[in-house]
């Protein structure tokens, strides 16, 4: 598969890093990773947080987004009077990344706060933030070694990041936008120059990262059949998807894998059906609009032609295949019923979950934690029925 700037799989996009951006701040740099600009900036303050042991420091950190770092303005968090859950939750990360990498009793009861503002981004900003708010710490305890606060480097270790994701059944390294928008699993990956491990960040498109491959390769390793992606066996094909339904697309890829690879292929396809459009997007979901739209575009289209319409009920449809070398195939289907919203709502999820409703539980799909979601979701319903009829057929 060809990538959209034209990288191999393996590859980063181009890194470059800026120091001393802040004449005030005792630490900053400017990263930019592709279209990806991150400002990040380390702030001393003497004293640490209560719950800190007497004579230890502490590193923290605080993410946002300008309002024009993406393809469309959003509102800063100060006017919605919270912080997103987003940037709470990337902020978190940023903060325990960092942490792992400095000695608190060397940094003394100090407190160094990284402020990382994305002023573009294009994909990778948790990433950027990390990497970019390594620098802008390390530069800051320089300092302080300089200026003789501190005796020595409190720095144990230095961390970096950088995504992965599967984005049509292919490995990718360094995730853009638009791969990231339409990746099946994307990964998160902080890591210490030693090559140690901080921490993995891993969802899919509808269940989590461990549903969507790990747990299904120990579903079929139950069964005594081992999953690898077609990638995996030096397998690289281009499907039109054509079919009518779900079903017939899940059909076509499965099949042109097993085709060339002479094994056992497993594929899935997926969208959302609206009752008073007769079912549209439907297979046309990740297409709707034509490929000029991202998923804001296509989920704006999508209200627009549903203004003044009452009937606003609908549907998430994912369809399971697994075809055999010798002509059989082991099919399952999930649904999700759900309504239409008016306006999109909150700040997680992706394609169409900031307008798909769900009345039993008063939120949008983007509203829902990753268990709430996955307790329902259309996916999680087909692998369900997928994982019972493929138990049927192996054991007949």
């Amino acid at each position: 598969m060809a990538r959209i700037d034209g990288r191999a799989a393996d590859q980063l996009r181009p890194v470059e890093i800026i120091p001393n951006i802040n004449q005030f701040a005792e630490g900053s740099c400017l990263i930019r990773c592709g279209s990806t600009h991150v400002l990040c900036c380390a702030s001393v303050e003497e004293g640490a947080p209560r719950h800190v042991p007497e004579g230890e420091g502490w590193v923290t950190a605080e993410y946002s987004m300008l309002p024009r770092a993406n393809r469309e303005r959003s509102r800063r968090d100060i006017a919605k009077l919270k912080l997103s859950p987003r940037s709470a939750e990337i902020q978190r990360l940023i903060g325990r990344a960092l942490r792992a990498c400095v000695d608190m009793k060397k940094l003394g009861e100090r407190t160094i706060t990284i402020d990382c503002d994305v002023l573009q981004g294009d994909g990778g900003t948790r990433t950027a933030s990390v990497t970019g708010g390594f620098v802008a710490l390390s530069l800051a305890l320089h300092k302080l070694v300089m200026d003789g606060v501190l005796p020595e480097m409190p720095l144990t270790n230095c961390v970096a990041a950088v995504s992965a994701g599967i984005v049509g059944d292919e490995l990718l390294l360094d995730l853009c936008y638009e791969e990231d928008s339409s990746a099946q699993v994307d990964l998160n990956c902080v890591m210490t120059g030693a090559g140690e491990l901080v921490e993995l960040q891993g969802t899919g498109e509808g269940w989590p990262f461990t549903h969507k491959l790990v747990e299904m390769r120990d579903i079929l390793s139950q069964l005594g059949v081992e999953v690898v992606l077609e990638s995996e066996v030096g397998v690289d094909v281009d499907v039109e998807e054509t079919g009518a339904t779900f079903e017939e697309n899940a059909f076509l890829k499965a099949r042109a894998v097993m085709e060339a690879s002479g094994l056992p292929a497993i594929a899935d396809d997926s969208g959302l059906c609206v009752d008073a459009l007769n079912g549209a997007p439907g297979v046309y979901s990740a297409r709707y609009g034509g490929p000029g739209l991202d998923d804001v575009g296509r989920y704006r289209l999508l209200l627009e032609n549903m203004r003044g319409q009452l009937d606003r009920r609908c549907r998430f449809v994912s369809a399971i295949c697994c075809c055999f070398p010798n002509g059989d195939r082991v099919e399952a289907r999930g649904e999700c019923p759900g309504t239409l919203a008016y306006a999109p709502k909150g700040e997680d999820g992706f394609g169409y979950d900031p307008i798909f409703f769900v009345p039993a539980l008063k939120k949008t799909f983007a509203e829902l934690s990753p268990a709430e979601k996955n307790a329902i979701s259309h996916r999680g319903n087909a692998l369900t029925a997928f994982r019972e009829k493929l138990e049927q057929y192996l054991n007949k």
